[in-house]
């Protein structure tokens, strides 16, 4: 059988230039799968599904390659590339968009917006949206609008032989659940998603306040205390790194987006925040300013994808008070490495909310990351080993990662609910009994004895 779509073979001439050029970050794990396709539409997904079938080998999906830590680049087999499914088409009186999982979700951005639209895609506008749907996805106005998981009304899925099959709340409900919230453990390709959209906000405004960290204490209390009082179009997060808005030495920019309906709205979100008295004592203030969701993507993209090579992270949701792991936070501070390298928190607190019936079932009220990036390759390892041990030692007080800056490899976490950890493998053992789709990078013990 002979694939039509491009296709690299280990040891071709043009195989280890395509193997680096679908890992987004610029450190490349030393995986080598047997063959990479690039199909360029449905048609070619099944064929080279059914190639993979018929040859006994395992699958890998990429379709942005934002994943820091490359989970689709796995040893043998067949990594199949679906970025070149990249199709948008926007139904604007049912409010719903159809997308190829290649698809950038500032893309779908920029054509919603034409018929008054967003979609809560990635806070960067780079994010390809199938691995970003998959895992849960959280991004612009998600505490309002949900994760991006929540709006995913439909999926179009090439099974393991090759059969495409359509996937909802009525036609193989079972695999809709699963392509809810299994990430990188999911057993199918997804060639298309059907997405709910949401009237795009006429409000959108913006504070930023720098405090340098010898307010810390009472920073971190003060936002402890005040996240209740956040209103749902309004996310707060917070900073922490060295020579941020040219301070020398560390600072915490504390951030404030508010995206309502109107100015007055907006304006008395933000206020929510200005009112902590610890910001009078911030280095710069800049508040009330005007913007739009395309300011909103290229700012954090100007932050995260910058032209540092390399990158490590990892995460963890809590809901117990920050304040409680402040002795941690400081050493994991102390250990931060030069500009951009950050420790971040997302003021979630979607406490009220019930999530849909889905396999993503885990979410805290404050999301921490921590991200290390450096110039030189010798030191992946070393900054491997800060990370994972600086959320480590918050992690025991909280609730478990999520799948998007987690690190499975050097720190198998839980980033779902053990029940549905449980009824997903009895899916997968459904669909793909012979595990021809590569499973989760790394397991954490409870998940172990669950996946038999």
């Amino acid at each position: 059988m002979e694939l039509s779509c491009a296709t690299f073979a280990k040891g071709d001439p043009e195989y280890e230039a395509v193997r680096s050029k679908v890992v987004w970050n610029g450190h490349k794990p030393e995986r080598y799968p047997d063959i990479i396709v690039q199909p360029k539409d449905t048609e070619d997904v099944i064929a080279v599904v059914k190639y993979a079938w018929q040859k006994g080998m395992k699958i890998g999906i990429r379709s942005g390659g934002h994943s820091w830590t490359a989970s689709f680049l796995r040893d043998g087999g067949m990594l199949i590339d679906v970025s070149r499914l990249n199709d948008i088409t926007v139904d604007p009186d049912a409010g719903t968009a159809t997308v190829g999982p290649g698809t950038f979700g500032g893309s779908l951005n920029a054509r919603l917006k034409e018929h008054g639209y967003m979609f809560p895609g990635g806070h960067c506008p780079t994010v390809g949206l199938g691995g970003y749907l998959l895992q849960g996805g959280f991004g612009w106005n998600s505490r309002l609008y949900g994760m991006g998981c929540e709006n995913v009304l439909a999926v179009d899925v090439v099974l393991p032989d090759g059969t495409l099959v359509h996937a909802d709340e009525n036609e193989h409900s079972d695999l809709y659940w699963a392509a809810r919230g299994a990430g990188h453990g999911f057993f199918g390709v997804i060639t298309r998603f059907r997405l709910r959209c949401h009237p795009l906000p006429r409000a959108i405004m913006n504070s930023c306040f720098w405090v340098s960290t010898d307010h810390l204490n009472e920073l971190i209390s003060s936002l402890d205390g005040a996240k209740d009082s956040f209103p749902r179009h309004l996310e707060v997060s917070m900073f922490i790194g060295h020579d941020q808005q040219g301070f020398p030495g560390l600072s915490a920019l504390v951030r404030a987006d508010a995206l309502a309906a109107t100015r007055a709205e907006a304006r008395s979100a933000l206020e929510t925040v200005h009112r902590l008295p610890v910001l009078s004592n911030s280095l710069k203030a800049e508040i009330f300013r005007d913007g739009d969701l395309d300011v909103l993507l290229d700012t954090v993209g100007g932050v995260l994808e910058v032209g540092h090579p390399e990158i490590v992270a990892d995460n963890t949701w809590m809901n117990a008070p920050i304040r409680t792991v402040l002795p941690q936070l400081r050493e994991m501070i102390a250990a931060l490495g030069p500009a951009p390298s950050h420790l971040y928190f997302l003021y979630w607190n979607r406490k009220e909310h019930k999530l849909p019936d889905m396999a993503f079932s885990l979410e805290g009220n404050v999301y921490i990351t921590y991200f290390a990036y450096y110039t030189d390759p010798a030191e992946h390892e070393e900054w491997a080993k800060i990370i994972a041990e600086g959320i480590a030692s918050v992690a025991d007080v909280g609730v478990g990662s999520q799948l998007s800056d987690e690190n499975l490899l050097k720190r198998p976490a839980r980033f779902m609910a053990a029940e549905n950890f449980k009824r997903l493998e009895t899916i997968r053992r459904k669909y793909d009994p012979t595990r021809r789709f590569h499973g989760f990078m790394g397991l954490a013990e409870e998940y172990k004895r669950l996946e038999a």
